[in-house]
């Protein structure tokens, strides 16, 4: 079943939220959480409005246009991943 359409918000205030594949641990450090919120902050296509990062997702309210949702994401999980699989094995969700 397709997903539904996001709706506009009168107010521009939409609520983001990640989380790691299988419900894992997407921060191995405290490192890693300061290294998504400066990510987060040098954005200028929205306003960041609130934001709680825990181990295994994190939650956004950004302030934007609906088209910047899916910049949005990008900014969070592009960077990050990069940053990982320099640190990291890359994840394989093929079990053997």
């Amino acid at each position: 079943m397709p997903r539904q359409a996001r709706e506009v918000s009168p107010t521009g205030y939409y609520h983001i939220m990640m989380r790691g594949i299988d419900r894992d641990f997407i921060y191995q450090s405290s490192a890693d959480k300061t290294y998504l919120v400066k990510v987060l902050k040098e954005v200028d296509r929205w306003e960041l409005a609130s934001y709680c990062l825990m181990d295994n997702h994190v939650h956004l309210v950004v302030q934007g246009e609906p088209s910047m949702l899916c910049t949005t994401i990008l900014c969070m999980s592009v960077p990050r991943g990069r940053g990982f699989c320099d640190m990291a094995a890359p994840y394989s969700r093929t079990k053997i």
